[in-house]
């Protein structure tokens, strides 16, 4: 399919040089709107696909390394690409990281994995002008990984099936935005695989997932 919109891109460029001499051939809007369907939903399908084929390994495979992992560091570089993300959609974007967290022993894999899912989600359906809150605190055998963000509120019932396989929220605020109810049940596969939990709170403007993990 990407092959075949890259002929027909490659077709609209050759006849708009053969009608208007320009240095610089444009496809016209309407044909420019056509190829972005195109490629929109290509780009669905490719990720629905990879999600299935990630759900399907994970429901046969354990994690098999586990690495040392500074979270103080760790998170920031995680989250860098997404900052820029929130700066672009004037979003204000914040990290909170205790000091004297230890290192982490879990699989550095999986865990990017679970906290790039609950960035992209965080920045996707953030309102503009609104926060996005990553923080870690620690308890005396637990680590607690949040994301939040203010200015969407899920209710308490369907907080409940967040987590399940293709399950979507059924009204028309920004949780229902191209969504396709894989990647949060994939995240909560990884979650359990790391021996943690996760949970959804959504409240007085704000929606939080938190991840616990042991030391």
């Amino acid at each position: 399919m990407r092959m075949a919109i890259q002929m027909l891109e490659q077709l609209l460029i050759k006849s708009a040089q053969s009608s208007v001499p320009l240095d610089q051939p444009q496809i016209d809007f309407r044909s420019e709107t056509y190829l972005q369907i195109l490629r929109d939903e290509c780009e669905y399908g490719m990720t629905l696909l990879n999600n299935l084929f990630d759900l399907q390994q994970l429901d046969k495979s354990t994690p098999k390394t586990e690495d040392l992992i500074l979270l103080q560091d760790w998170i920031r570089q995680v989250s860098a690409p997404f900052i820029e993300r929130a700066q672009q959609r004037q979003q204000t974007f914040k990290i909170q990281i205790d000091a004297d967290l230890p290192p982490l022993l879990s699989n550095v894999a999986s865990l990017r994995r679970i906290l790039t899912e609950l960035l992209h989600n965080a920045c996707k359906y953030t309102p503009f002008g609104e926060t996005i809150v990553v923080s870690a605190e620690m308890t005396l055998d637990r680590v607690y990984l949040r994301v939040s963000n203010s200015g969407v509120e899920i209710s308490a019932e369907e907080a409940e099936h967040i987590f399940d396989k293709f399950y979507q929220i059924s009204n028309s605020d920004r949780w229902t935005q191209s969504s396709m109810g894989l990647g949060l049940a994939i995240v909560k596969q990884l979650v359990m695989q790391l021996n943690g939990t996760i949970q959804v709170k959504s409240a007085a403007g704000w929606t939080r997932f938190t991840v616990k993990l042991p030391f």
